[in-house]
Formats: C-alpha cells, sequence, structure tokens
C-alpha cells in the first residue's frame, strides 16, 4: 500500500483496511507462521481494491467472513464496498474511493 500512487488521500485507510482483512481472513483459516497469505491492491479509476484469499480452505458452517469484533466493522465503515467472493477458497475484499 506504501508504494502505490495516487492513493495519498486514502492510505492510511487502505493500511488499516488491508491489516484488517488480512487479519480475518488469518483467523478464519486457523494459519500458522509459517503460511503464506495473498494479497491484491488494484488500482481502479476512482479508488482502489484490495483482496486477501483466505490461505486455504476450510470446512466451516455458514459464511466464511462475518462481522464479528471490531476489525470487519472498521472495514465496513471505512470502505465503499466490501464482501467474498468465491467458493472453497473464499477471497474477502473492499474498495476505497480517492
Amino acid at each position: 500500500m506504501r508504494r502505490l500512487d495516487g492513493i495519498d488521500s486514502v492510505r492510511d485507510d487502505a493500511l488499516l483496511v488491508t491489516s484488517e482483512l488480512v487479519s480475518s481472513a488469518v483467523l478464519r483459516a486457523g494459519c500458522d507462521p509459517r503460511e503464506e497469505i495473498e494479497v491484491v491492491a488494484d488500482l481502479l479509476p476512482d479508488g482502489v481494491r484490495i483482496a486477501v484469499a483466505q490461505p486455504r480452505p476450510r470446512p466451516q458452517l455458514g459464511e466464511p467472513f462475518f462481522l464479528a469484533g471490531l476489525g470487519l466493522r472498521l472495514v465496513e465503515a471505512l470502505a465503499q464496498a466490501w464482501g467474498v467472493e468465491g467458493h472453497g477458497q473464499p477471497r474477502l475484499w473492499a474498495q476505497l474511493a480517492v
């Protein structure tokens, strides 16, 4: 996030949102410290889209991500839009407007 051009007005928010998306994905997958996680940031004409893939599929009931605790509530408050996509190995994403 620090190296992306054109997001100066939302850089701090983008860093916080990225941190919260990663935390949610890691907690939901039950990762150990050696596992890697994929974070993708795409510049859009009017913002930035951040996506985090859950490191590995984990059998579970219900939604793979949920508004528990403060993390995703922060994402909901800061992002223009956010959601979950994919099945089996879900991706949590958020879009911020610049």
